[in-house]
């Protein structure tokens, strides 16, 4: 039954990769038919590689960090020249298989050749020559890469030499996994860190490998305290490694190499090897898309250096560019002016009349009072006439009315009326006309209203009053709100015709400015052309989700420091 599922998952990730190579062949032909040939040769060299199913693990570093030796060590053979001088000016890929080199020369016409069928033995000759070796593809038995694995050694990330940092750049955009060696004494280098940032924004999986541990001595400085600065140095960086493994290739022996976990980490990612060469393929289609995009660019410097000089430089196209974003912003700010100012006012409104008490306690007194006086067995005096009892209901609903109507005025009216004429000035609009609209939006509280609001049969009790106060205050600050909305409207509508003329004002100048800035606009369509050149290209990505998703790759085992080792 596992066996099954395992046929039926590889059978999946096989149609992933092959529409992944379909995808970057694409890809190849956009940018060939552009005129990008570098792209358009690295596109199709990737859907080659992934065709071909071989995981690529890349080590790289500065000069005389010891990848080679690593890489010979882990090969189990001499395969490439080490010394103390820079080793491996060129690429050379380490495959499992017959012994044989197959070199690529550069020819003088810019052309390559390639040798095949070289002895292994000859390898040395070849690998410290970059001026006229552009890559090396040997061929050797080696248990440890299988038929699915490669090795691939790079030329130092700190070299002047400008072929050195191409050969690199082209192996790594091939890479599905990066090992980032580095010696003991420059672990903490800046070149170091600026390379790995540089892997990290790429998306590259990588691991840090430092090299010469022997030379650690615990009494300067503990182990524990040197792989802690490491991992802050990588924090401060932004740098995330997959894992940091300290060799010894001088002493392979050494307590604190961990030679044994990077050949067990090195398996690990066999199983591993669809998915990451998928995410590999994913990310550096998108480095190829923006690399594209700067192939576009480029082709267009002279036509972008004439319509600057037109404009005055890039000074005068900053500055332009500064007022038309000025001037649509003043634009859209009058255009949003009265929602902007609508939710100010309610916001407002909603403060004022969320702080006003309007029945307070001796208000709620009497309110209570003119409920017992609605209630069915009410009377006035031992006999308890009509008459009488009828001016009593009245004089305690006048006493409410004007009890209510003060803190109302106190408490909300004053308020509201002060936001009212405040606005309204702004959009001139003040004096007798304002104060009489005012009065008539906000009147006085009507005993009629007050005893409207009794529901029938409501009783006098406590909570019947408190349910009567509460109805109260909240139907006359709706009535409030909806007065004082409708005069702001009204105010909005003053100030409507003022701001139509700033912004026809507005608008006249920018198509002034365009008439000023058709050089702008052609170098705007420029960059949106470049753009397009590169989403063009990632519009062919399909969504696999191996490609895109995060990896779960494995991780190094602690590093056990022996009690002795602290001698060292």
């Amino acid at each position: 039954m596992n066996s099954t599922r395992t046929e039926v998952a590889s059978s999946e990730q096989t149609g992933a990769a092959g529409r992944y190579a379909d995808a970057l062949r694409r890809m190849a032909e956009l940018a060939n038919g552009a005129g990008d040939d570098t792209q358009a040769a690295k596109f199709g060299e990737l859907a080659d590689k992934l065709a071909r199913g071989v995981l690529t693990v890349a080590f790289c570093g500065h000069f005389s960090a010891g990848k080679s030796t690593l890489v010979n060590a882990l090969c189990g053979e001499r395969l490439l020249p080490s010394s103390p001088i820079p080793t491996s000016a060129n690429v050379v890929t380490i495959r499992s298989g017959q012994p044989g080199a197959h070199v690529v020369f550069r020819r003088a016409d810019g052309t390559e050749e390639i040798t095949p069928d070289l002895p292994v033995s000859r390898l040395a000759d070849f690998a410290v020559d970059g001026e006229g070796v552009a890559s090396i593809d040997v061929t050797y038995p080696v248990p440890l890469l299988g038929d699915r694995m490669a090795f691939v050694d790079t030329p130092g990330v700190d070299s002047t030499d400008g072929a050195h940092r191409a050969a690199t750049e082209s192996a790594l955009h091939l890479a599905d996994v990066v090992f980032f060696v580095t010696d003991y004494n420059h672990v903490l280098s800046e070149v170091n860190f600026r390379f790995l940032r540089t892997l990290h924004r790429w998306g590259k999986p990588t691991y840090v490998i430092v090299n010469q541990i022997d030379k650690h001595r615990e009494r300067e400085v503990s182990f524990a305290a040197f792989r802690d600065g490491i991992r802050s140095a990588l924090q401060a960086w932004r740098i995330e490694p997959a894992g940091v493994l300290f060799l010894s290739l001088r002493e392979p022996g050494h307590p604190l190499s961990q030679r044994d976990e990077l050949i067990r980490l090195l398996e690990s990612l066999k199983p591993l090897a669809e998915p990451l060469m998928l995410h590999s393929a994913e990310r550096s289609a998108r480095y190829l898309a923006e690399e594209h995009r700067a192939y576009a660019r480029q082709t267009n410097a002279q036509t972008r250096e004439s319509l600057l000089d037109e404009l005055g430089g890039e000074e005068a196209l900053a500055a332009l560019e500064r007022r038309r974003s000025e001037l649509e912003e003043a634009v859209a700010a009058i255009e949003t002016a009265g929602d902007r100012d609508l939710e100010r006012w309610k916001s407002e409104l909603d403060r004022l009349l969320g702080n006003a008490s309007l029945t307070p306690a001796e208000t709620r007194e009497k309110a209570r009072e003119v409920l017992e006086s609605l209630q069915p067995g009410f009377k006035v005096g031992w006999l308890g006439s009509s008459a009488k009892t009828e001016a009593e209901r009245e004089r305690r609903l006048q006493a409410l009315a004007a009890d209510f109507q003060a803190q109302a005025s106190a408490n909300l009216h004053s308020h509201v009326r002060d936001l009212l004429r405040r606005e309204a000035k702004a959009a001139d609009w003040e004096g007798t006309a304002l104060e009489e609209e005012l009065e008539r939006a906000i009147p006085a509280a009507d005993p009629n209203w007050l005893r409207g609001r009794v529901k029938p049969g409501a009783g006098a009790d406590g909570q019947a009053t408190l349910n009567y106060a509460a109805e109260l205050s909240n139907d006359w600050k709706s009535q409030v709100r909806k007065a004082a909305l409708g005069l702001l409207g009204e105010v909005d509508a003053r100030r409507s015709p003022e701001r139509r003329r700033e912004a026809a004002a507005l608008r006249e100048e920018l198509a002034q400015l365009g008439e000023q800035e058709g050089a702008a606009g052609r170098l705007r369509a420029l960059e949106r052309a470049e753009e397009a050149a590169e989403a063009a290209l990632l519009a062919l990505l399909p969504a696999e989700p191996a490609a895109v998703a995060p990896l779960a790759l494995p991780t190094p085992g602690p590093v056990r420091v022996p009690a002795e080792s602290a001698g060292r």
